[in-house]
């Protein structure tokens, strides 16, 4: 099935999804580089499907998200962190590829402020 099958990007869905908010002759290099991807893990992620339990997580997590995201939207951003007990930053003005998009630094500062905060957190023992 399609699901089984690696998903090769399409250039059109990719400009529109997910390099929507950079300029077109930086989205078309970008995409040059893109290869292709899981079909399954595509789908679960764009839809908020993802198949851990929550119980199973044994780490601190961080749900970012982007209000301009095309691929997987702030609804199902937050319905993730919500599922998996994360803490949830959500960036303005920004889509999916917030790393490379103008303005990245700020965000990049915030996420790398919470990886300082929680490198030292416990792990709890693992769940039988």
């Amino acid at each position: 099935t399609l699901l089984k099958r690696p998903l090769k990007p399409h250039r059109g869905d990719t400009l529109t999804l997910v390099l929507n908010k950079l300029p077109i002759h930086e989205a078309s290099a970008i995409f040059e580089g893109f290869v292709p991807e899981s079909g399954l893990a595509t789908r679960e992620i764009s839809l908020g499907f993802i198949g851990i339990a929550p119980e199973k997580v044994r780490c601190p997590l961080l749900v970012v998200g982007a209000s301009e995201d095309r691929l997987m939207s702030p609804g199902i951003q937050r319905k993730l962190a919500r599922k998996y007990s994360a803490e949830y930053l959500e960036f303005p003005c920004h889509g999916h590829a917030l790393m490379v998009e103008q303005g990245w630094e700020k965000p990049i500062h915030q996420i790398l402020a919470w990886l300082e905060n929680h490198a030292s957190d416990p792990v709890p023992p693992a769940i039988q």
